[in-house]
Order: C-alpha cells, then structure tokens, then sequence
C-alpha cells in the first residue's frame, strides 16, 4: 500500500530504509511489515522507484530479501583511515567541551579497525564518565577509559581479591 500511494502520487521517488534489524524479536513487526512491503511491491525497471536500505547486520537479514533480483546494487562501507577517524572523532568532540589534554591526532592513530559508530560511542561514554566524576569537561582520561570500554566492554570488578583491587 506504502509504495503503491508512492507510484500513484509521484512518478519518481527514493526510499531509504536505515539500519534494518532483521530477526531482532523486539522489533519484529516492524521488521517483518517492511520486508513484506518490499517483497510484495512489484516495480517494472523504468518505474524511477528507487529503495535503498542500509544495514550493519547483514547476516540477520531475511533470505528473501537478498534473494538476487530484490536489490541490484550492494556497496560495502569499508572502515575509515586515519584521516576519516579524525575526522568524525572532531565531529563528535565538536559537540562537547574539552580538556586541553585531549590530541585527537593520537586519539585516531589509537583507534585503528574502530567504526564510525564506534568512535561516537567512545565520545559518549567518556561523556558519560566525566559526568559521573563531576567534570566540566572530558579529558584524556575519559577518552582512554572510554576506548578500553569499547574495546575489551564493560569493568567486571568482583569481591574476589579486594586487596589488588585496591593497589
């Protein structure tokens, strides 16, 4: 019904669907809604309907919706370099104060293999620390405490040996 409203208002048209879940049960309705809406929506080629779909689980998708004929184009995003992860990491700084400690430079060169969700998570979660600890501004501390936390996930502390936590 979505895309048939599409085709009858409009000659052309581009949907985009962001960040599609596949089987995630939470979202399953939605989910399901979507694909059947794609699959069921017959386009001829000179239609001008565009749909584009982005993803970061491809492998969650539903097998009919990779089926060959269903899309025509598949691009894969690589990781950003040096320059692209300096780049969104002064981005997402951007959006925050910082301490005068904080090198984005070495920060990117430390964050090889990271996505670009990756490092605006890493910004949050420093956020996040220096709000905890009643800081201002977020400095090389959080930065650092925040890329661990990415990396290796959350401090699991436990009460087995208090006394080298303490050291």
């Amino acid at each position: 019904m979505l895309f048939r409203s599409i085709h009858m208002q409009i000659k052309q048209s581009i949907s985009f669907y962001q960040k599609w879940m596949g089987k995630i049960r939470v979202h399953i309705f939605f989910n399901q809604t979507s694909i059947n809406l794609l699959l069921h929506t017959r386009f001829r080629q000179n239609e001008g309907v565009i749909v584009l779909g982005a993803t970061n689980r491809r492998d969650d998708l539903d097998k009919a919706l990779l089926r060959p004929g269903r899309f025509d184009v598949e691009v894969q995003v690589p990781l950003p370099e040096y320059q692209g992860r300096k780049d969104i990491l002064e981005y997402y700084l951007g959006r925050i104060k910082m301490g005068d400690d904080v090198d984005v430079d070495i920060l990117a060169r430390g964050t090889t293999g990271f996505t670009g969700a990756d490092l605006e998570n890493i910004i949050n979660q420093a956020a996040l620390r220096a709000a905890i600890e009643g800081s201002d501004k977020v400095y090389k501390k959080h930065l650092d405490f925040a890329r661990d936390k990415v990396i290796m996930g959350m401090c699991r502390c436990s009460n087995t040996f208090p006394m080298l936590l303490m050291s």
